[in-house]
């Protein structure tokens, strides 16, 4: 049986260990060693990172959904524009943080409608 839980942030960088933390806390819950849990983490602080540094939200949207392995998506809501070179965003890569989410995810998706990101999606099933 499939359990989903949603969870929605203000898009600030001050709730990226929060987030990461509730990931980690429902992937426990599955058979996850501490690598696996770690890269899921990463993926989902690299998901929100492309909608605060690649554009502006509002809101982050983060559902999981666990399964035989954990599916999150990441949504940014709210108005989005694209985002300006920023002081907090110095060093940020779009391209270094999608490969990232590819790498350490089973499968992964970047949904784009007229330019601007909507969602992003990974999954990671455990190796055990």
């Amino acid at each position: 049986m499939a359990e989903t839980v949603k969870m929605q942030f203000p898009a600030k960088r001050e709730y990226l260990k929060a987030i990461r933390l509730a990931v980690s806390g429902i992937a426990c819950n599955i058979a996850y060693d501490v690598d696996e849990i770690e890269d899921l983490k990463t993926c989902v602080a690299e998901s929100c990172i492309l909608f605060l540094c690649r554009q502006k939200s509002e809101e982050l949207e983060i559902s999981v959904e666990c399964k035989d392995d954990v599916r999150v998506i990441v949504r940014g809501q709210g108005r989005q524009i694209l985002c300006e070179e920023c002081a907090e965003c110095t060093g940020f890569s779009e391209e270094i943080s999608r490969l990232m989410i590819q790498s350490l995810s089973d499968a992964a998706s970047f949904e784009e409608e007229n330019g601007m990101l909507k969602s992003v999606s990974f999954s990671k099933k455990p190796a055990a």
